[in-house]
């Protein structure tokens, strides 16, 4: 991509947003310095900006970078039109990443009543990566606004990496997939902390007891 390699290296998270793309929303691009918690803070800010995530591909390069791209959709299933609204987004996400500390992980809308109708029972499987030392986690649940917010949430609880991602919707159905790492860039092997990230999650995208919004972007 043009605009990251034209991009000193100390000028920061690199992002771009394009407001259409062939296949429908809006394409949110981010090339930055992987870290703990980058993922978890790229989908609650986007969780904020009132943004729905319909699919992103997360990859880590091997200079510890993530190249990261997200399309997302309005709250009314549009494309982001507006140039002012593309600034606002491209600056929050600039500034919650290089601030990170002060972005709060907590899901801030509602689930729609009619979604509440959609009854997908929530599956998580782990299974092991070995020639690429990572874990695969499988989670299919239903789509929700917030849904990567609150799962990159229980990812930070539980001290877990995130090297790669597919993530999809399908209708009311989410059908994710994530290649991750304990903090030490190994396959989590450990049962308890693969119970723990399965509890997190599940509590997570259960929990009917979310914050009012509290900041405008």
């Amino acid at each position: 991509t043009m605009f990251i390699i034209s991009t000193p290296d100390d000028a920061g998270p690199r992002i771009k947003l394009r407001g259409k793309t062939g296949r429908g929303g809006s394409e949110v691009v981010i090339y930055s310095h992987d870290h703990t918690g980058l993922f978890a803070i790229t989908t609650a800010m986007l969780d904020r900006l009132r943004l729905n995530v319909v699919d992103a591909r997360i990859e880590t390069t091997s200079n510890d970078y993530s190249l990261d791209s997200y399309r997302v959709l309005e709250d009314d299933g549009s494309a982001v039109t507006d140039e002012e609204r593309e600034q606002k987004i491209i600056t929050a996400l600039r500034n919650g990443l290089n601030n990170p500390y002060q972005v709060s992980l907590n899901v801030t809308r509602r689930i729609p009543r009619q979604m509440k109708h959609f009854k997908i029972p929530t599956e998580i499987e782990f299974s092991q990566d070995q020639p690429n030392q990572r874990t695969i986690l499988k989670l299919i649940t239903a789509d929700q606004p917030g849904l990567l917010a609150q799962v990159g949430h229980a990812f930070s609880l539980c001290k877990v990496n995130l090297k790669a991602a597919k993530i999809a919707t399908i209708g009311a159905e989410a059908e994710d997939t994530f290649f991750i790492t304990g903090e030490d860039s190994r396959p989590i092997e450990d049962p308890a902390q693969l119970q723990c990230l399965r509890e997190s999650i599940i509590r997570q995208l259960e929990s009917d007891d979310l914050e009012p919004d509290r900041v405008s972007i």
